[in-house]
């Protein structure tokens, strides 16, 4: 109507509406890292998050956790979807972008971005099988490679030298491949002897490599979430994590304090300790004979009480508590959970919560 009235000059509304928005010489895209996989994605997505903030001042990244703009939450729940992709690619404010990337959101909706800078496939196992239409290890694959296929060209696919199905999801992408693994293994070093690129851990320290030059260490034990290195689990991420970020372009500097700063916390990593209502194929009560059997090892049965009620369990563990004690919680909401410890908190006369 604007652009060909029937009385009157005609005027480009839109576009002086789009040079409002996009002023020219503007960027109009931003850096893209997008995080698949079967475990390890909600706190390799918030890694990388926290390393894009030592050059960005507003990063967007949604997990299954919800969508945040740097420690800003704008929506709560299950995120992985490519509605969140679309909430955080068109605000404006957004200088860079992380997304974790489900199969259920690629299955039901698609990727909801066109092509990433850097992808990250963390592993793929046989734990989500038998949901939404995928019945085997194969078919998993299928649907993750997805994600390492939406690279541009020039960007690069990390994936974990200790897994063959994100090995092969990243050959599936045709472009660059930077491996990472808890540790060296002889295809990481035959990439590396091949002028590849990599993230792992030898010695006790995190390395990145490129070929046969060492870029950055960092010490296991200078990076909080890696509880020492105990938490084999998220010395995995971490080396993934460091892997994206190298290749999207964080200055390595940027990268070693985003691990050293990242803390276990609720702050910076609310919700990957839990176990869920969804069992997944197990009965009731299997974690808790598993981890059962685990302490039967060290310690006397008869000292091991299982309580699978959590509410019970959790009064009852604090109430057997010494001053000294470590009391691990395993939860299925951590909301409910923190208002369970509070109540606990007014009937021991223990100090509130923060």
């Amino acid at each position: 109507m604007h652009l060909y009235p029937s009385h009157g000059q005609a005027r480009d509304v839109a576009g002086t509406i789009v040079d409002m928005i996009y002023p020219p010489g503007s960027h109009t895209e931003v850096p893209l890292v997008t995080v698949t996989g079967t475990n390890g994605k909600t706190t390799t997505t918030r890694l990388i998050a926290a390393g894009l903030r030592r050059v960005y001042a507003h990063v967007g990244y949604a997990t299954s956790a919800g969508v945040y703009i740097n420690e800003r939450l704008l929506v709560s729940g299950d995120t992985t979807g490519p509605w969140s992709a679309g909430v955080l690619l068109c605000d404006p404010l957004v200088e860079a972008v992380a997304l974790e990337v489900a199969r259920g959101g690629i299955i039901r909706g698609g990727l909801g971005y066109n092509l990433a800078d850097v992808a990250v496939v963390t592993n793929v196992t046989e734990d989500h099988l038998g949901q939404d239409g995928v019945r085997d290890i194969d078919e998993l694959c299928h649907v993750k490679a997805l994600v390492a296929e939406a690279v541009r060209l020039g960007g690069k696919v990390v994936v974990n030298a200790e897994n063959a199905y994100s090995l092969r999801a990243g050959h599936r992408s045709g472009r660059e491949m930077v491996l990472f693994a808890k540790e060296p293994n002889r295809l990481l070093d035959e990439h590396l002897a091949q002028g590849g690129r990599a993230a792992f851990v030898a010695n006790g320290l995190f390395r990145v490599v490129h070929g046969g030059e060492t870029l950055l260490t960092l010490a296991v034990d200078d990076v909080p979430i890696t509880f020492r290195g105990k938490a084999r689990h998220n010395v995995e991420n971490c080396a993934a994590a460091l892997a994206a970020l190298y290749s999207v372009g964080v200055p390595l500097e940027g990268c070693r304090e985003a691990l050293r700063q990242f803390k276990p916390d609720l702050a910076h990593n609310p919700g990957r300790q839990k176990e869920d209502k969804d069992l997944r194929g197990r009965k009731p009560g299997e974690v808790a004979t598993l981890l059962c059997s685990g302490a039967s090892a060290h310690r006397n049965p008869a000292d091991i009480a299982v309580v699978l009620d959590e509410r019970q369990a959790l009064r009852e563990s604090l109430a057997a508590a010494t001053e000294h004690d470590l009391v691990v919680v395993f939860y299925e909401s951590l909301e409910a959970t923190l208002d369970h410890l509070s109540s606990l908190a007014l009937e021991f006369g223990a100090a509130p919560l923060h």
